[in-house]
């Protein structure tokens, strides 16, 4: 719930709207930066994206699969063209 004098305002990200204080900026920018990269959860697929040399930015636990991991990629044209061809082609 807001407290006595903090109004929330809402950002939108993707089809979501998201709480984030009026007096911060860190949330807005965590948010921005999240739009700008991709949440691999299947290993072939990072696999690949390796392969082709992108980079993981991170990995961390998953939080929907107990014991399995994600890949955290950021989104370029490039990037954007490379998951269209393994999805399209199989992984």
């Amino acid at each position: 719930m807001s407290q006595k004098g903090c109004f929330l305002r809402y950002l939108k990200v993707g089809d979501g709207k998201i709480p984030i204080s009026k007096h911060t900026n860190k949330d807005r920018q965590e948010v921005q930066t999240m739009t700008q990269r991709k949440v691999i959860l299947n290993v072939h697929v990072a696999d690949k994206l390796i392969k082709r040399g992108f980079q993981v930015i991170e990995v961390k636990p998953s939080t929907k699969v107990r014991g399995r991991a994600v890949f955290i990629f950021n989104i370029t044209p490039e990037f954007s063209a490379a998951m269209q061809d393994i999805t399209k082609n199989g992984f």
